[in-house]
């Protein structure tokens, strides 16, 4: 049974065509246009629905609706742990091409 990349560019060959990096995608930015201005033409009842709800409710649904606004936090240890355990790899990985070297 054959097995790997059937298709597609062959390994090093250079990409053509397509989005180049960091362009944005026109749907992703329509879409959020769209929000946009749903949000902005809707504040007034999306206020008064959220005067509504009763104290903790509201506060999950604000927090719920931040989530699109503002990035999530990211967890220092977890990053700190996460680059410790890279540098670690990248480390042993020179090292063993400097062993396989001499």
């Amino acid at each position: 049974m054959k097995t790997g990349n059937t298709g597609g560019r062959k390994k090093g060959t250079i990409k053509t065509g397509g989005r180049v990096a960091g362009t944005p995608n026109k749907t992703t930015g329509r879409t959020r246009e769209l929000l946009i201005k749903f949000v902005e033409e809707n504040i007034d009842s999306v206020m008064a629905d959220l005067k509504k709800l009763k104290p903790k409710e509201r506060v999950k649904a604000f927090t719920d609706i931040l989530k699109y606004v503002i990035p999530p936090a990211r967890d220092k240890e977890a990053d700190d742990e996460l680059n410790q355990t890279v540098t670690s790899l990248v480390e042993r990985l020179f090292n063993r091409g400097q062993e396989t070297r001499d």
